[in-house]
């Protein structure tokens, strides 16, 4: 750094009338059009001295020792490097033998801020703040390490004093209102993020300070209030950072209501979202299964009290919802959960067949959650393959299964043979799968749903099977 005393050629003692005289005699002596460098360093030296603040900054530099100088020097380009460990501990030794420390400080509590040591960074720019209170890049860097420290009384007390000196700083009113947030006073940051939202200064970052307010309405529990903050962000103009930092915070409000089971702001929520980000396909699906819990919602408690519908069915179509809301089994334990429940479904199909097509005609809406697997169910054929995809996935899900048993419900119960075959534990029961005509026919495999009627002419022929409802004998099936 230049010596701006000798530049001006005054000495430390000089007052601002000294300066502004000095400054004015040292134009004259190098005019600009001859000496353009040193001209250059008059200018410097005089912005730096007839500033009170800067002054201080700079005496206070000037008066360190050589060495002190050099590390400073040394200290800022190894964190030019990114090397903040070096320049940490090159300033913590120059310290030890500097009386004029304040700028070993600053930069030490920079460093130990990219360090993530945000208690050290406090105690090192505390007394430089001392020395400088209305520098307020040095205020903004103190008070975030606070927040960050979790010191938030002390970040609160400089962010009020700053936002008084700086008071259309966008950087420190964002401080301000993060200081009321973290410290729970939603009211007070409230009232600053609303006043901000109209100030002019601030127009070109509305969306920020809405987004914001929105999130805070949310903690605050103000739901109709926060949501229809969110719904102003659409015709706000935004950047790409701001926006997903914003999307950020809403997904945490998303998650929040559904957990809540407050599916109304769910729904709006969501729909916020995908306005601000309509390529989120994992919120668009979100929104689908809220749409999907609220359309089924009038038929919930009927069917829940219907006598009529199988516990078992009712599990079923329960697991169904659970799988559109916030769920506290892992995705493998969902997917080996429905594997039992429709190996017991399929095990004695008939106990449900008629409970399938009632639950069809009077609860729709809750039929569609598993319409796939009970059209099939009730179908003998597309049964049939329901059965052999099943048999496939409980195998390969089966020790899942077994540790689910064991976990959510009495592990003693859990019978192996009520699965697996005695004579190969690995093999499935197809006892369990098939019908057993021994009795009847030579074949032990033989299912008499492939060939007769399951309608009202039970014990008929099943002439689908081998005519042609035009030509008679079905030549492509025989």
């Amino acid at each position: 750094m230049k010596n701006y005393f000798e530049v001006l050629d005054i000495d430390e003692q000089a007052g601002q009338q000294d300066i502004k005289r000095a400054y004015k005699r040292m134009l004259t002596k190098y005019p600009a059009e001859k000496f353009p460098e040193k001209n250059r360093d008059i200018e410097e030296a005089y912005e730096a001295l007839s500033n009170p603040g800067k002054r201080h900054s700079y005496v206070e530099f000037h008066r360190m020792s050589s060495a002190s100088k050099q590390a400073y020097l040394d200290a800022r380009d190894a964190m030019d490097r990114g090397e903040y460990a070096k320049a940490a501990k090159t300033l913590e030794t120059a310290i030890r033998h500097e009386e004029h420390a304040v700028h070993l400080k600053y930069v030490l509590g920079i460093a130990y801020m990219n360090l993530d040591k945000p208690s050290r960074a406090v105690r090192m720019l505390e007394p430089v703040r001392d020395e400088f209170p209305d520098d307020i890049e040095l205020n903004i860097k103190i008070i975030q390490a606070c927040l960050d420290a979790k010191e938030y009384d002390k970040a609160l007390a400089w962010a009020k004093e700053a936002n008084d000196i700086g008071k259309d700083n966008f950087v420190l009113l964002g401080l301000l209102a993060d200081s009321y947030q973290l410290m729970k006073k939603y009211d007070e940051a409230l009232a600053v993020l609303k006043e901000a939202f109209g100030n002019p200064a601030f127009a070109d970052r509305q969306f920020v300070i809405c987004a914001k307010t929105a999130f805070i309405l949310f903690l605050n529990e103000d739901y109709a209030d926060s949501l229809e903050w969110m719904d102003k962000l659409a015709a706000l103009k935004s950047g790409e950072m701001e926006k997903a930092a914003s999307v950020e915070m809403f997904v945490v409000m998303l998650d929040s209501f559904i957990e809540k089971h407050m599916l109304l702001e769910a729904c709006r929520c969501a729909s916020a979202i995908l306005e601000l980000v309509p390529d989120r396909g994992d919120i668009a699906r979100i929104k689908r299964g809220i749409e999907v819990i609220m359309s089924i919602g009038p038929e919930v408690d009927r069917f829940d009290r219907d006598e009529f519908i199988p516990d078992l069915l009712k599990m079923y179509v329960a697991s169904g919802i659970n799988s559109l809301e916030t769920e506290e089994l892992t995705e493998e334990e969902q997917v080996a959960y429905m594997i039992l429940i429709e190996y017991q479904l399929l095990r004695e199909f008939s106990a449900y067949l008629i409970a399938a097509r009632y639950m069809k005609t009077h609860y729709p809406a809750l039929y569609e959650l598993k319409a796939d697997f009970l059209d099939a169910f009730q179908d003998s054929r597309e049964r049939k393959k329901l059965i052999n995809k099943n048999k496939v996935l409980f195998c390969r899900y089966q020790d899942i299964i077994a540790q689910m048993m064991e976990e959510y419900g009495d592990g003693d119960d859990w019978d192996d043979d009520e699965y697996w075959d005695d004579e190969d534990e690995d093999s499935w029961d197809d006892d369990e799968y098939w019908v057993d005509l021994d009795d009847k026919l030579d074949e032990g495999n033989w299912d008499d749903d492939e060939y007769w009627d399951e309608g009202d002419d039970e014990g008929g022929w099943d002439d689908d099977e081998y005519w042609d409802d035009a030509d008679g004998w079905d030549d492509e099936d025989s």
